[in-house]
């Protein structure tokens, strides 16, 4: 639940150094960007490219994943990368977001076909103790930017952004997109935790603890006809 860019790399008949040279200057034009933390180009190859405990290079890790392997390692509940080299680099685009990743990897089953599979929940970056819409623009925003350089690179193979901008990069829509996403996301959640606490039960969202849930739960009822137009906080208008 939120506002969420999914996305997949791909790169069909290539060599190492070709997918190396691509995954170099998308991290170049990444670091053009208001990011709040861009990590180093990671190589990784072989055993290598397994998951380990307490691994410190997990979003790279699972951003290797097929989908396929990911269904796989769901039914069997396991943690199995089959990648057989991959390189990449981390991205944590502002505060509240989710970390995401850019990359290319390859498989023992053909070795000069890459991909690359991930998301980045931006709705969170809403909240105003991280700084609000302004926080949320630029980042949602800035993980855009990165697909736009992938997709000059010719390796971007899909990108999905619900609130549309991706496609029409019209800022207002944009920023009413995620107000109902956080006003809709603060209705459910605050539904869920009623429900659950008698059972003994929490529900946890960060949603939940924003100063102005309350607010933003009471809006989300009305929006969906559950409860009575609600009051603004004293200090918002």
């Amino acid at each position: 639940m939120g506002l969420t860019i999914s996305y997949s790399l791909g790169l069909t008949n290539a060599s190492l150094e070709q997918a190396r040279e691509k995954i170099i200057s998308l991290h170049h034009q990444a670091s053009q960007l208001p990011l709040m933390e861009l990590g180093e180009v990671t190589e990784l190859e072989g055993q290598a490219c397994c998951f380990e405990e307490d691994d410190p290079r997990i979003n790279l890790k699972y951003g290797a994943l097929r989908l396929e392997d990911i269904a796989h390692n769901l039914e069997h509940r396991t943690n199995e990368i089959k990648a057989s080299h991959l390189i990449g680099f981390d991205v944590f685009p502002g505060a509240g977001c989710s970390r995401s990743s850019f990359g290319l990897a390859t498989y023992p089953e053909e070795l000069t076909s890459w991909q690359w599979h991930d998301h980045c929940k931006t709705q969170y970056a809403t909240n105003p103790e991280h700084g609000g819409i302004n926080n949320f623009l630029k980042s949602h925003i800035s993980v855009l930017k990165i697909l736009e350089s992938a997709q000059q690179l010719g390796i971007l193979a899909e990108a999905t952004d619900p609130s549309g901008y991706w496609e029409n990069h019209d800022l207002e829509a944009l920023v009413k997109n995620v107000t109902q996403q956080n006003v809709l996301t603060a209705a459910v959640m605050g539904t869920l935790k009623d429900a659950l606490q008698p059972l003994g039960y929490n529900a946890d969202a960060q949603i939940l603890y924003r100063a102005d849930f309350e607010y933003l739960e009471a809006k989300g009822q009305d929006l969906l006809g559950l409860g009575a137009n609600p009051q603004p906080p004293p200090d918002q208008p």
